[in-house]
């Protein structure tokens, strides 16, 4: 990573002789990328900072899954339970909205 500048302002930046010393790192036809050694000791920070960023959310969202997991069975019965649920209340709109009476089955024990 570096900063940019203009094939016009090239000069200027690389015979600069303030404190910052510039490294050149690469030169194209319309621009130069250069770099300061402090800009490499804050992009060096900054990746280890990224890099534990990701660490930290890698372990945060195991510990979400693992929490969401213990939630599966539960979320699962759930699940039956409306199910049976709506089928129950399909027959009883069913009944309710037939033409013709409905009543309930009387089972007959001797076959």
């Amino acid at each position: 990573r570096g900063l940019r500048v203009t094939k016009k302002h090239q000069q200027a930046v690389q015979h600069f002789k303030g404190k910052p010393q510039v490294k050149v790192l690469a030169i194209k036809k319309m621009e130069m990328i250069f770099t300061t050694p402090e800009l490499e000791k804050l992009n060096k920070f900054f990746r280890e900072a990224a890099a534990a960023y990701d660490v930290q959310s890698a372990q945060l969202v195991n510990k979400a899954l693992s929490v969401a997991a213990t939630y599966a069975s539960v979320m699962e019965r759930l699940g039956e339970a409306l199910g049976a649920l709506d089928v129950l209340a399909s027959f009883a709109r069913v009944v309710l909205s037939a033409p013709c009476g409905f009543v309930r089955a009387k089972l007959d024990t001797e076959g």
